[in-house]
């Protein structure tokens, strides 16, 4: 039978687990703890506030969700969600296997010995080493380039996760042009003068009617170039009308 898996999240990353173990059978006596572990980011390995915690289910298992301050810290205690992707063992580092029920023998990740990776004697990265699952020399058992690394297929609404190589590659080809402006590139995409040129020879020239409008279209400008020339006089033609006011209010 699997064991409950819960997430406690809020408690200091440097607090043993053993510490943990400890309070919880204390705070919470009806349960029952098979393990404790620490949380990390995958990346740089280091500690995050969360310990991932198995419980035996005895029908009181639910009871750790009752309290929210543990070891002096508020904390939040939620249902452990397998991250998306193919599990892989720690024993024998096969996919889709669990270490708590692998009955293959155990394999190291870095050279393929009966032991755990994490008693291997080879501490440092290796430039070329070989895979333990498909036998290639360049990557490990982990790696997804790994051809039997599963593939992961995307939900509805999911985008798909590539590996960062298959990432540059795609970023590449649309990738900025260093030095290149924004209207250097849109010259690509103007035409040239010499197409300007055959359009303007090749455009058919008004005939008839079109004459015929152009001729209404310049009288149209003409009448409102007079009409516009009318208005600009208007201040000067009210001064005028104000000063002869003037002059006649004055000689009474």
């Amino acid at each position: 039978e699997r064991p409950f898996q819960i997430v406690i999240k809020g408690v200091h990353p440097d607090t043993e687990t053993d510490e943990i173990k400890k309070e919880l059978e204390i705070a919470v006596p009806e349960i029952e703890i098979i393990k404790i572990s620490s949380m990390k980011i995958i990346r740089s390995k280091k500690p995050m506030p969360m310990y991932m915690t198995e419980l035996k289910k005895n029908g009181k298992e639910e009871k750790i969700f009752n309290f929210s301050r543990f070891m002096y810290f508020t904390v939040t205690v939620e249902n452990y969600r397998k991250p998306p992707g193919a599990t892989q063992c720690w024993k024998c580092n096969q996919f889709n296997d669990f270490s708590s029920n692998c009955g293959y023998t155990t394999r190291c990740l870095k050279c393929g010995q009966e032991h755990r990776t994490s008693e291997c004697t080879i501490t440092t990265p290796q430039d070329n080493p070989t895979c333990i699952n498909c036998g290639a020399v360049g990557h490990i058992a982990s790696s997804r380039v790994c051809p039997a690394f599963p593939k992961i297929k995307p939900t509805k609404g999911q985008g798909v996760n590539y590996p960062r190589t298959q990432r540059e590659s795609i970023s590449s080809k649309y990738k900025r042009q260093k030095n290149i402006s924004y209207a250097q590139q849109a010259q690509k995409f103007l035409p040239r003068p010499v197409e300007l040129n055959e359009r303007r020879n090749n455009t058919p020239l008004p005939t008839g009617n079109g004459e015929c409008i152009q001729q209404e279209f310049c009288g149209s400008l003409q009448e409102i170039k007079v009409m516009d020339d009318a208005l600009k006089s208007i201040p000067n033609l009210i001064k005028s009308v104000s000063e002869i006011s003037a002059t006649f209010n004055n000689r009474r």
